[in-house]
């Protein structure tokens, strides 16, 4: 015979129960039948067979500590199976289990009991003055004592739906089955509510031109209050939508900074524990702030601009005790919006100029936030060259020109740098800025009349133009190739060292111009696609 403690329970020899049989326990080698490997406590669980032993030893401290047992109890269970307590036991266990129970004065026994108990998911602990709804073959609403549960008795056996909801805790759902005679219980494990909210909803990620970011448009940043004192927390934000965020701390795939930029680039969720951040605590009120790291703001400004002109990134909080785990409180899902502040990147063809010798264009970076020009610069790329004949048969020689302050043959074999100076930047980064600030722009004309003595010459330079980040672009040309001596070189080749900048955005263009001398002493000027000499 099983012993069963008389109702209404001693809810002082219970807590003592408890307390004592954790106790004496809490010494055992780990993991143990109510410690686990962490040590951290394991629910009272009839319907654990670890636990199953423990029933006698619990029951026997409740005795002692004031508490009394039914004068007849019948043991429900058949041998060697772990005793299933009623509903009403503070013993029963989290999740949902069927128990026989002896019938209820003058009840019906086509009918079901069902008891629904609201624990905190952290710890456990029952919550009172929670709201209990049930949905099947008929509808009933309850409010949880200060043992956490609420009793349907008497109801129509069936499939019941089950909401819970407790004072500044998360909704929770579940669903049980209900069979005539029949006592169900079902425990549901609601999260705490903890209030997280972004500083500003949506925010234009602008940096200086050495990557920072300016006062009047700070780092996104995000404010958390009414969470639990002391908890620590993860911070965990998606541009993929809110189903990404679910569990943690942590989130698979995540941005983590030392993965390093390339590597960084195309992940679309963060989370500060997956990124290391596992100290960040919530003060004594339970309120804390969350900046996002420097180096994610400058990921989110390296995103190619077709890709990136508006990004919605879902984010929420999850707080917890110590260590990962259980999750003891969770955030509503709220959104942020990133805007882009490069909108546009071209460059206009304005035609061949100077009686067509040369070829003019005017690259244009447009800006959402005026007067932020300095966040961004041109850089152009060019390969090709310049070859001028003379004679009878023609010898080809090279016009000279000077890059990278550097006198040399117009001869590009292989993609470099289109630079006078030593600066990557096109026009060493100042350029003209409209009337409203918000486009900022440069012009090129290359090309190439015919020089007295020769009788043709043909420019045919591919040129690539790009726009980057300011910081990204280092102070200096790296020279990789310099062929010949002063005081004209050959082939000069100049680049930007490694790591590349970010292109956010290019646009290829070219000139073509043949300079021919006709009989009459003028010059004929046309753009052929090549020329293979006279």
């Amino acid at each position: 015979m099983s012993r069963r403690a008389k109702r209404p329970l001693n809810e002082e020899a219970v807590k003592a129960a408890d307390d004592e049989i954790y106790k004496r326990h809490e010494s055992d080698p780990r993991p143990n039948p109510l410690y686990d490997v962490n040590g951290n406590r394991t629910p009272l669980s009839a319907t654990d067979p670890a636990q199953t032993a423990l029933r006698t030893e619990w029951m026997d401290l409740y005795v002692a500590n004031g508490g009394e047992i039914e004068s007849s109890a019948k043991d429900p269970t058949p041998p060697g199976q772990p005793v299933k307590p009623c509903p009403g036991d503070p013993s029963c266990p989290p999740g949902s289990g069927t128990v026989k129970h002896d019938p209820i004065p003058n009840s019906d026994p086509d009918k079901a009991n069902l008891s629904v108990r609201l624990v905190h998911a952290c710890d456990s602990t029952p919550l009172k003055d929670g709201t209990v709804r049930i949905t099947g073959p008929e509808s009933r609403e309850g409010t949880t004592a200060a043992d956490g549960w609420v009793h349907f008795n008497q109801i129509t056996p069936g499939y019941y739906d089950i909401e819970g909801i407790a004072p500044k805790h998360q909704q929770g759902t579940t669903s049980a089955d209900c069979p005539a005679a029949t006592d169900t219980a079902v425990v549901l494990k609601l999260q705490a509510e903890v209030k997280m909210t972004a500083v500003k909803a949506t925010e234009i990620v602008v940096l200086d031109n050495l990557g920072n970011p300016l006062a009047a448009h700070p780092i996104l940043e995000f404010k958390i209050t009414d969470g639990p004192p002391n908890h620590l927390f993860d911070i965990q934000l998606s541009r993929t939508g809110a189903a990404t965020l679910s569990g943690g701390p942590g989130l698979a795939g995540s941005w983590v900074e030392a993965d390093g930029r390339d590597a960084r680039m195309g992940r679309k969720e963060f989370s500060s524990w997956s990124n290391g951040q596992t100290a960040l605590q919530l003060d004594g009120a339970g309120a804390g702030t969350f900046k996002m790291p420097l180096e994610w703001w400058r990921d989110q400004a390296r995103q190619p601009l077709t890709s990136f002109n508006e990004f919605s990134y879902s984010y929420r909080v999850v707080t917890f005790k110590a260590g990962p785990t259980p999750t003891c409180a969770a955030s509503s899902v709220g959104t942020a919006k990133l805007q882009n502040n490069l909108t546009g990147f071209r460059v206009v063809d304005l035609g061949y100029v100077n009686g067509g010798t040369d070829k003019s264009i005017r690259m244009e970076g447009n800006l959402r936030e005026a007067n932020s020009n300095a966040m961004f610069t041109f850089v152009q790329w060019k390969i090709g060259g310049r070859e001028q004949y003379a004679g009878t048969p023609a010898v080809m020689t090279r016009p000279t020109v000077q890059d990278y302050n550097i006198i040399h043959d117009s001869n590009y074999p292989v993609s470099q740098l289109d630079r006078v100076g030593t600066d990557p930047r096109y026009w060493n980064g100042v350029y003209t800025i409209s009337p409203d600030g918000k486009k900022m722009s440069a012009t090129d004309a290359p090309g190439g009349g015919l020089s007295a003595g020769f009788t043709h010459q043909f420019t045919h330079i591919d040129f690539d133009t790009r726009i980057h980040l300011n910081f990204e672009v280092p102070a200096a040309v790296t020279v990789t190739r310099q062929d010949g001596a002063a005081p004209v070189f050959g082939v000069v080749v100049g680049v930007i060292a490694n790591p590349q900048p970010v292109t956010l955005a290019s646009a290829p263009w070219l000139t073509r111009v043949l300079a021919a001398l006709k009989a009459d002493g003028t010059t004929a000027v046309t753009h052929p696609a090549a020329f293979a000499g006279p």
